[in-house]
């Protein structure tokens, strides 16, 4: 399979790295990438002490399936129709950071909104507000970072910090969960707590999507050379060449079966580990585990991409989910789903990688934001 895009110059998915050299970061760029590591940290952090734990909360309140099915189902629904909007009008008036700080904050309180009724109309309409301002937050992040870097490889090494907050949140919380006399409230409480330093790294966090930063080296006042002035992006233009780019529309395609399997899992992984006699520690010790297996994946994923090929790693992901599924499925006590937590960890941390670096590569100018939202919307969105 070869992968490409007419708009860029030719990316196939068994070379989409072969282009981008291993270098090494400038020193004058590492206090700025210390922040975008800060950020990622505290940002996971503060989502890992609530979202592993929303589906068993609604169990707690006594809603039956079907109900916890439809509440799972608003957000990606709801991220797949919005988040592609949000990275146009970010990617159009250049306003990624104001958006998402706003989006940011708003979203957490939104969803802080939640402990107000255990209605399950109440909690849709509440998911749903979240939804639609939550969709931009992570692919603004992400093409932030991508146009940062001067390496596109390392951006897995970036974004490991995040898996480690994830993990640090999700398995702290869950090994508290069971001595906090506020239940699954105390998620909650933790989640709105983590916002403030959230906000605040990244109100400091300097962000540009005129240009890449390679980009912007070779047309500093220093080189002699102008420096461009960034164009608006033509969108429609744009999204023309991607639709008859068949290597994209593969790609696109493979990304939200991805997306299928891991909304099937992450729905109802906790709740049939509860069905087994599962506790909030058993919960945490899983979380701990799957971020765990990440982080080194993460680390290589750079390497592991211009090796193996995208379409080796995509590939790799879907036979992962089918493991996964068996154990699940089969399981008897809480922690015998650990081997699936761990693949889950390092599975999705290469995927992650590769899918962001891909989609950011193919992507026309100026629309990197755009994208990526769209390959979140097929992944957390249509895909869940």
């Amino acid at each position: 399979m070869s992968l490409g895009a007419s708009a860029v110059p030719h990316s196939s998915l068994s070379d989409i790295s072969s282009s981008i050299p291993p270098t090494s970061i400038p020193a004058s760029n590492e206090s700025q990438l210390n922040q975008v590591r800060a950020t990622f940290l505290f940002f996971y952090t503060c989502l890992g002490s609530l979202l592993p734990y929303l589906p068993v909360y609604y169990h707690s309140l006594g809603l039956s399936g079907p109900w916890i099915g439809v509440l799972g189902a608003v957000n990606p629904m709801t991220t797949f129709i919005v988040g592609p909007v949000w990275g146009a009008i970010a990617d159009k008036y250049n306003a990624h950071k104001n958006i998402l700080l706003v989006t940011l904050v708003t979203s957490i309180l939104a969803r802080l909104s939640m402990l107000l009724s255990d209605s399950p109309y109440y909690l849709v309409f509440s998911v749903f507000l979240t939804a639609v301002l939550n969709a931009p937050v992570k692919p603004l992040m992400d093409s932030s970072v991508m146009h940062m870097l001067p390496n596109k490889e390392s951006y897995g090494r970036m974004r490991l910090w995040g898996q480690l907050g994830f993990g640090l949140g999700s398995s702290g919380v869950g090994l508290l969960l069971s001595r906090s006399k506020l239940g699954y409230k105390f998620a909650f409480l933790v989640h709105g707590l983590l916002m403030v330093p959230t906000a605040l790294i990244m109100q400091q966090f300097k962000i540009n999507n005129g240009s890449d930063s390679s980009e912007e080296a070779k047309t500093s006042p220093s080189s002699g050379v102008t420096p461009t002035v960034r164009q608006s992006p033509k969108f429609k233009e744009g999204l023309r060449v991607l639709s008859k780019n068949m290597d994209a529309m593969i790609f696109f395609a493979l990304v939200f079966i991805v997306g299928v399997s891991s909304g099937c899992i992450e729905n109802f992984a906790y709740v049939r580990m509860r069905e087994v006699g599962g506790t909030g520690r058993d919960m945490g010790i899983s979380r701990f585990v799957s971020a765990s297996g990440g982080v080194p994946m993460f680390w290589f994923a750079g390497q592991l991409t211009r090796g193996l090929g995208v379409s080796k790693i995509l590939v790799g992901t879907l036979a992962s989910y089918t493991c996964r599924f068996f154990i699940y499925a089969n399981m008897k006590k809480p922690l015998y789903g650990l081997p699936a937590e761990a693949l889950r960890g390092a599975t999705f941390a290469l995927f992650w990688s590769t899918a962001t670096i891909y989609a950011h590569k193919i992507a026309p100018p100026g629309m990197s934001a755009t994208l990526l939202a769209i390959m979140n919307g097929m992944y957390g969105g249509l895909g869940q």
